[in-house]
Formats: C-alpha cells, sequence, structure tokens
C-alpha cells in the first residue's frame, strides 16, 4: 500500500531544474545563440523536435528519441 501511495505522489510533482554559466559575451549574443534551434539537431542527435515559444516566462516542446527507446515529450517553461 505504501508503495502505491508513493508511486501516485511521485506522479504528480513536478521539479525545476537550475543552472548558471558565466559568460562574457553580450546578452543579444547569447540569446541568439539559444534559440537557434535549427543549429541543436547538430550537437544533439537525440533531438526529434524542438519549437514553442521561446521567451522568458513562455513554454518549449521537446522531443527526444533515442534507439531502442520510446520517444520522451516534455514541456518545460523558460525561466528568467
Amino acid at each position: 500500500m505504501m508503495l502505491i501511495l508513493l508511486l501516485v505522489g511521485l506522479g504528480s510533482t513536478s521539479f525545476e531544474i537550475k543552472d548558471q554559466v558565466d559568460t562574457y559575451a553580450p546578452k543579444d549574443k547569447v540569446w541568439a545563440t539559444i534559440i537557434d534551434l535549427e543549429f541543436y539537431s547538430e550537437w544533439n542527435s537525440q533531438l526529434e523536435y524542438l519549437g514553442g515559444d521561446l521567451k522568458p516566462n513562455g513554454q518549449i516542446h521537446q522531443k527526444l528519441s533515442a534507439d531502442g527507446a520510446d520517444p520522451y515529450e516534455f514541456k518545460p517553461i523558460i525561466s528568467h
């Protein structure tokens, strides 16, 4: 019974991933690189789709696919 409650609880949780990178490049150049979605597939072979509302508090849609695994989709919110 406890395992069932734990699994139900985990299924309804949300989480946040944060990271920080210090750079000396101008903000507009950094942002232009981040939103260059067509370039992402050149370095991430598992990226099947990436799109959405590319602005602070906007929601993006990502779909990843690896050989031998079911595709995984998620829709994170862009924080600032």
